[in-house]
């Protein structure tokens, strides 16, 4: 077996698909038996400083990974201050770590969790210590190439690190063809592996009644409904493009025929305000108790979120895949996103949830109320979600393909 690092932003303390990613496939393919070396950037983290945990919450989830952590000092990455001295100097800095990791580890691969001036300094590393580098993209978002200076370093950078990876894994066929439209070359390597669920820590979570109880109390506690009308779930990072507004604005509606009805948002970020003042605008004094936000859950906290809810719901304009609609069909529960970039791989329509329009209050609330109005396709969908991930939508499956990819790049 092979010794690799695994590099990415943030690691799976934090909030978000992609930090799950790297975190499940690193824990998978040391268990396969890799000798992986986790490296990822120290809090806080500039421009998300918000998201970091607190250095208790650090600890414990560094205490149970299977896999070392090397945690590197970056003042500057993920900030915009590209051009300024101390900018310069740390970029330099965290390059310098990255190659005294590769050295130190004895690397004979780098795994890169698409960031872009990130990707960058791990290709330079790559280069030099002459090992593969895998690049995993999540998705390619046109607004970040706006016509300003920030807009067009971003759009440089990324093409140059897809054309110069020797492997780019792509979460989604949609993903993959983004990749090559933007290197302007079909020539440029891919993959595409989906993003996967944890089945076997969900399967251990729903035996263990006394986990389970406590998660359920927990939540209960701060504010999760305990009655018995229909639940809609969101767990997201708030940020404006998860479309959780669109939710909020079709309550209205969801409420005039199922009054019972919650609305349940579990995740952080800086968007929550704007969220507050959505219920505000949309709702009057006695409907907003409809909308609870539990703010960062834990695992097993969301795992009960997953399981007491009834339909899951995230309009994003804005998704490579979307790990979220999975660990929901995980549940069996139906979910509902939009018809945008790789959605509609994560949720088979008709199939496994519903596809809606971005920005489209009208068709949320109609989505939502076709699942709530017959439970019978709503339970049809949720158990066709449940056997797709049982047959394609595992990590295991997907570190035993992100194997593959090392073995035939390190034997090329």
């Amino acid at each position: 077996m092979g010794t690799g690092l695994m590099v990415a932003f943030k690691c799976n303390a934090h909030t978000g698909g992609g930090e799950e990613h790297a975190h499940q496939i690193a824990k998978r393919l040391t268990a396969m038996g890799e000798n992986i070396t986790y490296v990822t950037m120290s809090c806080p983290h500039p421009g998300a400083a918000n998201l970091c945990p607190e250095t208790q919450e650090l600890r414990r989830f560094e205490s149970g990974c299977n896999y070392p952590i090397k945690r590197i000092d970056n003042p500057v990455i993920g900030s915009r201050r590209f051009g300024s001295p101390s900018a310069i100097y740390g970029r330099l800095r965290v390059l310098r770590d990255l190659y005294r990791a590769a050295r130190r580890n004895r690397a004979e691969y780098i795994v890169v969790n698409q960031a872009n001036f990130l990707s960058t300094l791990c290709f330079i590393v790559a280069k030099a210590v002459r090992v593969p580098l895998i690049q995993v993209v999540h998705h390619i978002a046109p607004g970040d190439f706006g016509p300003n200076l920030h807009g067009r370093l971003s759009k440089w950078l990324m093409r140059l690190n897809v054309r110069s990876a020797d492997m780019n894994v792509c979460v989604s066929r949609f993903t993959a063809s983004d990749v090559i439209e933007l290197a302007g070359s079909p020539r440029v390597k891919t993959s595409v592996i989906y993003n996967a669920v944890d089945l076997e820590a969900i399967n251990n979570w729903s035996g263990d009644a006394r986990i389970r109880n406590e998660a359920e109390a927990s939540l209960r506690e701060r504010g999760y409904p305990n009655g018995h009308g229909p639940v809609i779930l969101t767990v997201a990072g708030l940020s404006e493009h998860k479309g959780i507004q669109w939710v909020i604005r079709a309550m209205p509606k969801i409420l005039s025929e199922f009054p019972d009805a919650r609305y349940v948002v579990a995740g952080g970020g800086g968007y929550r305000p704007e969220l507050e003042r959505a219920v505000e605008d949309t709702l009057p004094p006695h409907l907003r108790h409809t909308v609870t936000f539990l703010g960062r859950v834990s695992d097993s906290e969301k795992y009960a979120c997953y399981d007491m809810c009834d339909v899951f719901a995230m309009p994003s304009s804005e998704e490579g895949f979307g790990l979220v609609y999975v660990e929901a069909a995980a549940f069996g529960k139906p979910a509902v996103g939009c018809n945008v970039m790789g959605v509609p791989e994560a949720i088979i329509q008709d199939e496994t949830g519903l596809l809606t329009s971005p920005a489209d209050v009208e068709a949320v609330a109609n989505a939502v109320l076709q699942l709530f109005r017959n439970r019978g396709e709503s339970e049809r969908m949720g158990q066709n979600g449940r056997k797709r991930v049982e047959s394609e939508l595992s990590w295991n499956a997907s570190a035993r393909k992100y194997q593959q990819v090392i073995r035939e790049l390190s034997d090329a």
